[in-house]
């Protein structure tokens, strides 16, 4: 039953001599053996312990050799691992973003860290939480410190002073305590350092009753020269309205000669007076303007305020080169804007009216009668708040006396929650033959009426050759970039895609003869609807065509 020890096998690989093993496993002569030998024919003991000592030495040459062949394995597992990691890495060689120069890689990342927040921690107020919610680690939100940490060469990119000039601050009110070190403050430190002398924009938020100046405020004030940018925003945790008096004062020693845009929500003259020195300023956010004020009015050009009459006669006045403007309801009182008089522009090209009245003085009705402009190109109407019972008409009258009085040619319109029937907003559409962008949103509008609808979609149809002899033109023939964000239930896909497919597939001459022109880019949102992939397949294939296409749903589904 046992072989010779000599009698060996050689290895696969190395070609050793590899020991033969010592028992020689027949079952079928072992099964002759227990029939045949018993009795006085019994294999002796010491014969059989033999072999149990023989296959005992062949188990344990066994154990020996599987915990080799296993050590082998995990070694040869560990290898793979790695060789598959190293592919990986060697593939990234090939990366395409590694074929772009440092230049617009730089560029890209200008883009990507539009705004760094830094949010005091831990937060020393529990009664008033931060302004942001973080739902990512705090790493996610300074973008400039992610790309620093990917790589060495993203690392030197980003170095570039103009990555750390962009801050959003959120501090309470607590005040400076510079002998206690300060997470919060050491990270300020590296951003107003790395930032070298670049400009600075700075959006700062303030929470909390006052309590002194807080410590960010006294470093950030020690660079006035270099703002850029400025947003001011503080609460009162008593009435929870925009203060600023408790944390800037009338030093004279203040400087701005870089500042090109001044956002503080609601300041008194005196506080605008600190800003007198800013030759550069160009924009104001300031919902309360006051005059006569030291700030260089005649210099703005972009003003967001507080429709109150009186004052915003005064304003127009001194703002002589105004482009953009922006007008809100006073939140005080109604009746404020009713007394306006009447006045005319022929600066002003952007206009924002968000008229978020209760139910009477609106603010767009009384803006369309009270002002002319003549060269406007961009109106937005908006609402930021809704009231259940609202139910003030669109100013269909008001809105065509406007266009008529003013003679602009609008090339973009933006209407955003404000309530208005499909046939209004056809007829308003009528008198604007220049639009090229169009973008609505019946999302929370007031009253509850939406204006997209089949028959909105249909009128956007071009027209064939027999509905071009009954009449004139298509409606707004020049559109090119179209938004909607519908929150119904029921909507007309095929029509709307019909719609867009015979603007995107007219050729030259359709667009000689018709006047109509091309459709580059459709966005369509629902808020309570999914999106069919199946039924807006066309559109996809006018996306590969080279329309630019956009359909969400309301789970973030898109096509």
């Amino acid at each position: 039953m046992s072989q010779s020890p000599t009698n060996a096998d050689l290895c696969w690989k190395c070609k050793n001599p590899v020991q033969k093993a010592r028992v020689n496993m027949n079952s079928s002569e072992l099964f002759t053996r227990f029939r045949s030998e018993y009795g006085t024919h019994a294999s002796s003991a010491q014969q059989v312990d033999e072999v149990v000592d023989l296959c005992n030495k062949d188990l344990e040459d066994y154990e020996a050799e599987i915990a080799r062949l296993q050590g082998r394995i995990l070694l040869l597992q560990k290898k793979q691992k790695h060789l598959r990691i190293y592919r990986t890495n060697v593939r990234f060689l090939s990366s395409p973003v590694r074929r772009l120069p440092d230049e617009v890689l730089s560029i890209i990342f200008e883009f990507a860290c539009d705004r760094n927040l830094i949010q005091e921690y831990p937060w020393s107020l529990d009664q008033n939480p931060p302004p942001t919610n973080l739902k990512s680690p705090a790493m996610a939100y300074i973008p400039v410190l992610s790309i620093s940490s990917t790589c060495s060469r993203w690392r030197s990119i980003a170095k570039s002073p103009s990555l750390w000039s962009k801050l959003q601050l959120e501090i309470t009110s607590k005040a400076a305590t510079p002998e206690q070190p300060d997470p919060f403050m050491e990270i300020l430190d590296l951003f107003l350092s790395r930032s070298a002398q670049r400009l600075l924009e700075i959006k700062l938020s303030i929470i909390g009753d006052p309590q002194g100046t807080p410590l960010a405020l006294e470093v950030l004030a020690q660079h006035t020269s270099r703002w850029k940018v400025f947003e001011f925003e503080a609460t009162s945790l008593d009435n929870r309205r925009m203060v600023i008096t408790e944390y800037l004062n009338t030093n004279a020693h203040l400087d701005f000669p870089n500042l090109e845009k001044l956002s503080i929500g609601n300041a008194s003259s005196g506080v605008l007076d600190i800003f007198r020195s800013a030759p550069k300023i160009r924009r104001l956010r300031n919902w309360f303007i006051t005059l006569p004020s030291q700030l260089p009015y005649a210099q703005l050009t972009h003003i967001a305020c507080w429709a109150v009459s009186g004052r915003l006669d005064n304003l127009l006045d001194q703002c002589p080169n105004l482009l953009s403007l922006e007008l809100r309801p006073s939140r005080k009182r109604n009746g404020s804007f009713h007394s306006m008089i009447h006045k005319t522009s022929d600066t002003i090209k952007f206009l924002t009216l968000v008229d978020n009245s209760a139910t009477t003085d609106r603010l767009l009705e009384l803006a369309l009668s009270s002002l002319t402009l003549s060269e406007l190109k961009e109106l937005c109407i908006r609402r930021e708040l809704s009231y259940n019972g609202y139910d003030a008409g669109w100013p269909k009258d008001l809105f065509t006396s406007f266009l008529s009085r003013s003679s602009c040619q609008l090339t973009k319109l933006v209407i955003s929650s404000i309530g208005l029937s499909d046939t209004d907003l056809i007829a308003a559409l009528q008198l604007l033959p220049s639009l090229v962008i169009l973008q609505l949103d019946d999302n929370d509008a007031s009253p509850k009426i939406s204006p997209i609808t089949s028959n909105f979609i249909c009128a956007l149809e071009p027209l064939g050759a027999l509905e071009r002899s009954i009449s004139n033109s298509t409606l707004i023939p020049k559109l090119r970039y179209l938004s909607l964000n519908f929150s119904g239930n029921e909507f007309d896909d095929l029509g709307f895609i019909s719609m867009i497919s015979s603007r995107w597939l007219l050729d030259s001459m359709d667009t000689e003869i018709t006047g109509v022109e091309r459709i580059r880019s459709v966005e369509m949102r629902f808020q309570e609807r999914e999106v069919d992939a199946t039924v807006y397949q066309p559109l996809q294939l006018l996306d590969r065509m080279g329309l630019r296409v956009t359909v969400c749903g309301m789970n973030d589904t898109k096509i």
